[in-house]
């Protein structure tokens, strides 16, 4: 008799649980990427790219700025859950895209629980640039960043180790290897 009262106990608790975990999901999910991003406060003007990673995706895209009047590049980590796409951490650049003399820009997240983070990611904007390699200020080594078109926008990542350290150099390179352009950014 006692344990059947102790199982109907425990079945009543995790209906209430699971009830309660429905009705209740996290505040920044959505059925799809687009939307979970949108409910962590930011407006999605154009997903440029998604990169499978860890178990969800960095998804890269433009965000409106100043009302609307301009974007800028922004990039965060979702991933799947049982209420749907969730918004895990991200963020963008501190300017528009588009800004002229900037043919390249660097942007870099520091390491960050349950992401694949520290990430460096910019634009591309000079055509003549066809790779962008990055030195950080503890790695000796040059690190090559991957590079994606989408349409008239080209975007370059690359993940890199917490160990690399915070100062980041981006060198956008021509197809002879002559560097065009280095951008940095320090945090």
């Amino acid at each position: 008799m006692k344990r059947t009262n102790l199982i109907s106990v425990i079945i009543v608790v995790l209906i209430i649980v699971a009830v309660l975990i429905s009705v209740f999901p996290p505040k920044a999910t959505g059925k799809n990427i687009e939307e979970a991003i949108e409910k962590s406060g930011r407006h999605v003007v154009k997903v440029i790219h998604l990169e499978k990673i860890m178990d969800g995706d960095v998804v890269f895209f433009y965000k409106s700025i100043n009302g609307g009047k301009d974007t800028t590049l922004a990039a965060g980590y979702t991933k799947k859950t049982f209420w749907g796409w969730e918004w895990v951490n991200g963020g963008e650049q501190s300017r528009a895209s588009e800004e002229p003399g900037q043919s390249i820009t660097v942007q870099y997240f520091p390491a960050t629980k349950d992401t694949p983070f520290p990430i460096a990611y910019g634009e591309i904007s000079d055509p003549q640039i066809i790779r962008v390699s990055v030195q950080t200020d503890k790695r000796a080594k040059e690190k090559e960043a991957s590079i994606v078109k989408n349409g008239t926008t080209s975007i370059w990542f690359v993940f890199l180790n917490p160990s690399d350290g915070t100062q980041i150099r981006a060198n956008g390179l021509s197809q002879s290897g002559q560097t065009l352009i280095s951008n940095s950014f320090s945090l």
